[in-house]
């Protein structure tokens, strides 16, 4: 065939074939299309990374503020210590966590506390939680006869938060009239190192409170000796009281003030102590006993301590009636800010000067029984009284004590982030959860793309 004739061929083909209609917006339509599904896909990919990275903080925490980069500081805010954290092992013996420690040498500490039989010392310069395992702490005995409530606790930071005081107890049986060692162990937080000093007695010595010197370099202690003590029951046969002083491995025993309702033990940096009962005080000087009678009403003391070498005595008289200090010798009342604070309950923790009381206060726990976060704050007594909150204290954070030679009057507080727990179990198996949910979601979803595409 001609080229001329295969030419005329293709053109009468081309007149006679049918012609297909298509709209003028098919290959914009087209265009769409593909475009969403590379957004599903893109959305699928974002959605499991924002998963991801949304997992760091399920399901117990927010993201932590910015801390202070101050050094030596007590912390604005004491956050409680989860408890699966003071978990032990199935042996009932070691420690489940990781996070506990055992060398004491952690530095000057800011706050402590006792969760658990764990003890919690708060890191005065970074704001880190340490969890430390104290060598036969009396919290950590398993006994399920303490009486540590209310105020008092088995450990005590100094003023300087260089040292902590604590009460330990080792049962040589289980039985109730066998021997127990007991005593007060004092840990040297810069060293590591522990200074032992047994309380002799037959059946024990529970050592329940403490009181330091200002210079943080006495402590006095309280506690009931035991008729009979073992892990599970005891008895007391009496109130006992004592002293021990610098660098001392005995103690010196104190009076107590029987048939009183709060007895307050304050010693001062040259060995004396006064002993501040509901009407009467003791003033003892080695051997040395001098009696006063207190003419206070019906108000009790909660707290004395020694300020620029003058007694002040915290004391309340309960109900609506609040609360008051009173100096030695004299007995000076300095009162308290009136607003809302007749209701509070007051836990003295020490004085930054002579007209500024840190104390931890507590709303009371109303018709819930719930316990309430409270309040840190400096309280000013006196002609002027004023009431400033400085840090706050997680409703279930027992009885602390605070390092408030660290605390001024222009930072008496720092902010500090809140502590990063480790995960719990029932944590790393939602995480995983989600995480296999959103990777199967992705992968249906690719599937059914895939499907769409090649049909």
């Amino acid at each position: 065939m001609s080229l001329d004739r295969l030419r005329d061929e293709l053109a009468r083909l081309g007149d006679t074939a049918p012609v297909a209609q298509v709209d003028h917006d098919t290959w914009e339509r087209a265009g769409r299309a593909r475009r969403r599904d590379r957004l599903v896909v893109a959305g699928s990919v974002l959605a499991v990374a924002l998963l991801a990275g949304a997992i760091t903080w399920l399901p117990d925490r927010m993201d932590p503020p910015v801390a202070d980069s101050a050094a030596g500081a007590v912390p604005d805010h004491v956050w409680s210590v989860p408890d699966r954290l003071a978990e032990r092992e199935e042996d009932g013996g070691s420690w489940a966590s990781d996070e506990v420690e055992t060398d004491l040498a952690i530095g000057t500490g800011a706050v402590a506390f006792e969760t658990g039989g764990l003890t919690v010392v708060v890191d005065a310069d970074d704001g880190d939680y340490h969890l430390l395992d104290l060598p036969g702490f009396l919290g950590s005995s398993g006994s399920s006869s303490l009486s540590s409530t209310g105020d008092d606790a088995p450990l005590s930071l100094s003023p300087d938060g260089r040292r902590l005081a604590y009460a330990w107890v080792r049962f040589a049986t289980d039985s109730l009239q066998d021997a127990v060692a007991s005593g007060v162990r004092i840990a040297d937080l810069v060293t590591g190192r522990i200074r032992e000093i047994p309380l002799p007695s037959d059946h024990g010595v529970l050592v329940a409170h403490f009181d330091w010197s200002p210079g943080s370099d006495w402590l006095a202690w309280q506690g009931d000796e035991m008729f009979e003590w073992s892990s599970g029951s005891s008895g007391v046969e009496a109130s006992i009281a004592g002293l021990i002083g610098p660098e001392a491995d005995t103690s010196q025993r104190l009076p107590v003030l029987p048939k009183n309702a709060s007895v307050s033990y304050a010693p001062a940096d040259d060995g004396t102590v006064s002993i501040v009962g509901d009407d009467r005080m003791l003033i003892v000087d080695g051997t040395s006993v001098e009696r006063r009678t207190l003419r206070v009403g019906d108000r009790f003391s909660v707290g004395a301590e020694l300020v620029d070498g003058e007694l002040y005595d915290v004391r309340t008289a309960g109900g609506t009636r609040g609360y008051s200090v009173h100096l030695d010798p004299t007995r000076e009342r300095l009162d308290f800010p009136d607003e809302g604070m007749a209701s509070r309950t007051v836990d003295p923790l020490g004085w930054i000067d002579a007209r500024h009381l840190v104390a931890r206060v507590t709303e009371p726990s109303g018709e819930t029984g719930q316990d309430q976060a409270s309040e840190l704050a400096v309280i000013e007594v006196g002609d002027d009284p004023s009431y400033d909150v400085v840090g706050t204290l997680d409703a279930g954070v027992p009885p602390v004590s605070v390092a408030t030679d660290l605390m001024t009057l222009d930072q008496p507080t720092v902010e500090r982030a809140e502590p990063v727990w480790p995960w719990s179990t029932q944590r790393w198996l939602v995480t995983i959860a989600l995480g296999a949910l959103a990777f199967l979601s992705a992968l249906g979803l690719a599937s059914r793309l895939l499907r769409r595409r090649l049909r």
